[in-house]
């Protein structure tokens, strides 16, 4: 059973509003899968932090993607993770 009210989830949009995404990411992610109403996360990796950033590729950027996809995984998260634009080529 789904519970009442919930949020998709764009990793790379919170991510750009953190000073340093690469350690304090893991926490937010934590934070709000633990609440049981995130519904879909729209999986992206950055470049940098507050106000300096850019799109990266999956595996390019300054988060550790698989560590992401575990603390997804350990807060009980189920649902669907979709991998989001990618930067220009």
């Amino acid at each position: 059973m789904i519970s009442q009210g919930g949020r998709t989830v764009c990793q790379g949009s919170v991510a750009e509003m953190l000073d340093k995404p690469g350690e304090q990411i893991y926490d937010v992610i934590t934070h709000f899968a633990k609440q049981g109403k995130v519904f879909n996360v729209h999986f992206r990796n950055i470049v940098g932090g507050l106000g300096n950033f850019h799109e990266a590729f999956i595996d390019d950027g300054d988060v550790d993607m698989t560590r992401a996809l575990q603390c997804y995984r350990d807060a009980g998260y189920k649902y669907m993770v979709m991998p989001d634009h990618v930067p220009s080529m």
